[in-house]
């Protein structure tokens, strides 16, 4: 018999720590975003499990929030400001390319 995949043995980690109610869905999904860097599909639908809720609830939940990932992040991050200051001197400019 094959052991359980790292992703759902984690996950489940995750979830054994926190309460079952819905209260606990956000605190939950950024724990495994931590934990992977990303919030992995069946990550999401273990979550679900868990909490007895819908599956498209979690993902509502994570696609509203700017702060979630669904997918691995790239090994580096570029950032371009869009602050004022970097608007002026051209920083959409240089988001475009």
């Amino acid at each position: 018999m094959s052991e359980e995949p790292e992703y759902k043995q984690r996950t489940k980690e995750i979830l054994g720590r926190a309460g079952s109610g819905r209260e606990n869905l956000m605190p939950m999904l950024q724990q495994i975003q931590a934990a992977f860097g990303y919030l992995p599909r069946e990550a999401m639908i273990e979550t679900a499990r868990f909490l007895n809720v819908p599956e498209v609830d979690v993902y509502s939940v994570a696609t509203f929030y700017n702060q979630f990932r669904l997918t691995p992040p790239g090994r580096h991050s570029i950032r371009v400001c869009m602050g004022t200051a970097c608007h002026v001197k051209g920083g959409h400019i240089t988001l475009a390319a």
